[in-house]
């Protein structure tokens, strides 16, 4: 793909070049590599910076800046010192060629700004980067249980698992397999009658465990009772039998979501190792930021600690889970816990609060019914009044707050209880709405005057849309994820996928903002769909400005960071479906290659510091 001009004849030229002709060298050099350039001229922009000869120099593609409403390309920008050093017409650029720049032809491919998460579990990729993906396509190749079976018997042989090792599997999905039901443990006990098998439904709501892991659960008679909130799945007797029900493995809400803590922990090394290969994921997407969305302290205490070491190579942000005031007094006796001030990668951007669960399990806060015949289950994890005292606490210390609200009326009280508090746009406070799956307009109108960023989830109207519909019926579907009617009214927001259900597919989730389209290929309230450009924006600027990080990334613009990806395709010149089908071809952190296409072996570990040793405990 990208292809390096080879550096050694303009160290021979410079060399046989005395000091006084050196600068016709280079500009004859200029001339060499400069190639067609687009009409009118575009001006030459430069980071305010003493003159250096550049590190990099990108020409010969599509440069999307990412500045301003519309699209903007350059012909060539060139790379020093881990930032953007000009923009330009390449002749202009040209003037920081030096003897040890490398110029990258892009050969008519595109080049952006790294995505940035506008919300994330970085943690949960790092447990999840050795599971087995399980999904159906788009996001998998999984269409029937017996390919589900044989994916994890060769998962398992490759890395010869031991038997006291677990096998984890995620994002099966019974409604997409053509027996349309769950693999059983009967079916798991037969492939892995020695191993602990645990089967992660999609969504994350539930799993099949083997004989093995159900005895590992304490599930152990198969007359056990289903607990309060959760179901243990039963296979019934033949109709004319004398033999009772067993359990065929299925476990499901309070039966299940205790399992995932108790599962066996990483040690030091294997976190390491996978806090390593997570990185590499990101890269490999064109991810050059993420977010560990939903954090507590033992999380935090290990990014900061991998931060310290020059173990994070991508940008992280963190958000502290707070659930009570408690927390607050705590987090002031750690002296690694400072809000909002990077640290080797690290941020600690804000606290995250979880108000309500999702739609598509009847838990949203709505302020409307839910449609006839669906059992809802309406989650409110905090009061009015407690809700208004964690924000009051955390923005009275300048703290910035991010609500996980999915309903509309969930959304009105985190608007209502800033408004009581007095804080408006002009505070440049930044409150971030997490999910925002259901909105009204004139909740958006008035985000806009307290500088309230929505993020929305337009990859769940795929995924989850149908099942969205039949809970709220097809009246509201105009509510769902709005990302147009927030575009119009001027909102800065931004776009994400669920890890669980979509596993980071820039692209795809760009499809998803665009054609707004369900599995079975319907449309949900197309007024909303957004340009190509604009949902670009929701992975890049948007993000960038509600992480306070506007004047450092998300644009390619002179003094910003270089964090690159190279595409195969130019995204605003696709529309549907080739959408999706555009890879990312090379990755560039802060100026430094950290993924290709064809990815070199350790290129990750090259760039940060090599794993010696596990960071010491620190009191």
């Amino acid at each position: 793909m990208a292809v390096t001009a080879t550096i050694k004849p303009i160290k021979t030229l410079l060399n046989v070049a005395n000091t006084a002709c050196k600068s016709t060298v280079l500009m004859a050099l200029a001339l060499l590599i400069q190639g067609c350039e687009p009409k009118p001229k575009t001006p030459l922009k430069v980071y305010d910076i003493p003159f250096k000869q550049a590190d990099l120099i990108f020409k010969n593609g599509h440069i999307i800046t990412m500045e301003g409403l519309t699209p903007k390309t350059v012909p060539a920008i060139s790379v020093v010192d881990g930032r953007i050093q000009s923009s330009g017409m390449l002749a202009d650029v040209s003037s920081y060629l030096g003897d040890n720049t490398q110029v990258i032809d892009l050969q008519g491919h595109t080049l952006m700004p790294g995505f940035i998460q506008a919300h994330g579990q970085f943690s949960t990729v790092m447990q999840m980067i050795d599971w087995v993906n399980l999904a159906a396509p788009p996001m998998g190749e999984i269409t029937d249980i017996a390919a589900a079976l044989t994916r994890l018997q060769q998962v398992s042989q490759q890395r010869q698992t031991d038997t006291d090792e677990w096998i984890i599997a995620w994002g099966y999905d019974p409604a997409l397999v053509q027996q349309q039901r769950h693999i059983t443990r009967q079916e798991l006990d037969q492939v892995f009658p020695h191993h602990k098998v645990m089967v992660i439904a999609a969504g994350g709501n539930g799993a099949v465990l083997n004989s093995h892991a159900l005895e590992w659960a304490g599930f152990i008679d198969d007359d056990v009772p289903s607990p309060i909130g959760g179901n243990l799945g039963q296979t019934e007797p033949e109709p004319d039998s004398d033999e009772p029900s067993t359990l065929n493995g299925y476990v499901d809400g309070s039966a299940f979501i205790p399992l995932l803590a108790k599962l066996p922990l990483a040690d030091p090394q294997q976190k390491l190792k996978h806090l390593i290969k997570a990185q590499q994921y990101y890269f490999s997407k064109g991810y050059t930021s993420a977010m560990a969305g939903s954090s507590h302290i033992e999380e935090i205490e290990f990014l900061s600690k991998a931060a310290s070491a020059n173990l994070l190579a991508l940008d992280v942000f963190a958000l502290a889970m707070f659930y009570d005031e408690q927390q607050w007094q705590q987090w002031q006796g750690i002296r690694y816990f400072e809000f909002g001030k990077a640290k080797k990668n690290l941020k600690i951007q804000g606290v995250k609060i979880i108000f309500d669960g999702p739609l598509q399990r009847g838990e949203s806060l709505l302020s409307f019914p839910y449609a006839k015949g669906k059992a809802t289950k309406e989650v409110k994890t905090l009061t009015k009044g407690e809700l208004q005292t964690l924000m009051q606490l955390a923005l009275d210390n300048h703290v910035q707050v991010f609500v996980e609200a999915h309903g509309d009326a969930a959304a009105e009280i985190v608007i209502s209880s800033q408004q009581r508090l007095g804080i408006t746009g002009q505070h440049d406070r930044r409150t971030v709405i997490m999910h925002s799956q259901v909105q009204e307009q004139e909740q958006m109108v008035r985000q806009l005057k307290l500088g309230i960023s929505p993020v929305f989830s337009s990859s769940e109207l795929f995924f989850s849309g149908q099942t969205m519909l039949q809970y709220i019926g097809p009246k509201q579907a105009k509510k769902l994820a709005p990302l147009g009617q927030a575009q119009e009214i001027g909102l800065i927001y931004g776009n994400f996928g669920e890890f669980q259900q979509m596993p980071l597919s820039p692209l795809q989730l760009l499809l998803s903002a665009t054609y707004r389209h369900t599995r079975d290929k319907r449309v949900i309230s197309p007024s909303n769909h957004v340009t190509v450009y604009q949902g670009l924006k929701a992975m890049t600027s948007a993000p960038a400005y509600f992480l306070f990080e506007e004047q450092r990334l998300g644009k390619i613009k002179p003094g910003f960071a270089a964090d690159l990806v190279v595409l195969n395709g130019n995204p605003l010149l696709e529309s549907g479906h080739a959408l999706a089908q555009i890879e990312v071809l090379e990755t560039y952190k802060d100026g430094k290659l950290v993924f290709e296409n064809h990815p070199v072996k350790g290129r990750v570990e090259d760039y940060i510091t090599p794993i010696v040793k596990t960071p010491k405990n620190e009191d």
